[in-house]
């Protein structure tokens, strides 16, 4: 943003010449980083987050922004797709778990009681069946409903996998 309000203010660069600026460098970063990941999504690199998917999050979020189409970079969409979903996921489960906590500890003291005792297992059973909906079954839902994969193995990586070119691609630096 900081480099686009510089090109604007300082240089008098047009929005339309802006654009096509931004979609050069989009497609170079993406294109050279497209043969890296996996193929069938997943984190960018092994089997958890590295650098790499912090860089990739907000790279695509710019991309998003300025209206910039990831329909040729698949793997790129993929890995940005597993990102968000596991993040929101993970976002959202501190302040569930802690709501569902402090109620079902709330209902405790009423299952002693004989009047307030079936109605206090029965909101219990509910919450902690609510939060486990909600933090397994609706990502896993979200998942289903975008079309988003998850990798077999995320460390394999086979030559296949590459393009078609070969060029600058792990296998052509190795």
């Amino acid at each position: 943003m900081r480099v686009q309000k510089y090109l604007s203010a300082r240089l008098g660069v047009a929005d339309a010449d802006k654009a096509e600026w931004v979609a050069h460098w989009l497609t170079a970063g993406f294109g050279a980083l497209e043969p890296w990941l996996p193929a069938d999504g997943g984190w960018c690199v092994g089997n958890a987050p590295t650098l790499a998917d912090c860089c990739l999050v907000p790279q695509v979020a710019n991309a998003q922004r300025a209206a910039f189409s990831l329909a040729p970079f698949p793997r790129v969409r993929r890995a940005y797709e597993h990102c968000a979903v596991v993040e929101a996921t993970v976002q959202r489960a501190r302040p569930v778990i802690l709501t569902a906590l402090a109620a079902i500890l709330a209902f405790i003291p009423l299952t002693h009681s004989v009047f307030w005792g079936t109605l206090a297992y029965t909101l219990i059973g509910g919450t902690f069946a609510g939060t486990v909906l909600t933090l397994v079954f609706l990502p896993a839902m979200y998942a289903i409903w975008y079309r988003i994969t998850m990798p077999a193995d995320a460390n394999e990586m086979t030559p296949a996998d590459l393009n078609d070119s070969g060029a600058n691609t792990p296998a052509a630096t190795t």
